[in-house]
């Protein structure tokens, strides 16, 4: 933990076809997030940042059906090769905006939406995830941004606006 900022270290310095490995993670943040706008100056920000060369990236976000009911993510793509980490937030950073044709898709509620090619088991994986925690998978609504052959230094953020006070969605 960095701040705000959880990172995640593969370690090792093998190069090459031999040297690939699929990583797959997951964080439960629970009350890490604003209810409502005026609670925290900051909305929601879940994403990832690629600092290894990967194939693809795919950044998946779980929100509970009870949380933020009809707000849509916006998604926000950053140049991190000069000033580091952005916060989405940050007008300062607007320069280092990247302009991509990717966008988040919203893949609802069912387990099933939540299949991806390049992990096999990818459904069985979130699934488990709940199962664990206690949930129901199908009271999560599912956004996702892939990105393939994202660029070395890309940033790769979900905003959430929190709703004001009182607005059920």
């Amino acid at each position: 933990m960095e701040g705000d900022l959880v990172h995640y270290v593969l370690e090792g310095d093998d190069v090459g076809l031999g040297s690939m490995v699929d990583l797959l993670f997951a964080d439960v943040m629970r009350g890490r997030y604003p209810e409502h706008k005026g609670i925290s100056p900051r909305p929601a920000t879940p994403g990832a940042v690629i600092d290894i060369p990967v194939k693809v990236l795919i950044v998946d976000v779980l929100v509970h059906e009870d949380v933020w009911p009809g707000v849509e993510p916006e998604l926000r793509m950053y140049d991190t090769a000069v000033l580091g980490i952005a916060n989405p937030t940050d007008p300062s950073r607007n320069m280092d905006r990247i302009d991509v044709l990717e966008s988040i898709q919203d893949i609802g509620t069912q387990m099933e939406r939540f299949r991806a090619k390049e992990v096999a088991r990818y459904v069985d994986m979130v699934q488990f995830v709940c199962d664990k925690l206690g949930w129901q998978g199908d009271r999560f609504r599912g956004f996702r941004c892939r990105v393939d052959y994202p660029v070395y230094g890309t940033q790769v953020s979900m905003m959430f606006e929190p709703p004001e006070p009182g607005n059920t969605g």
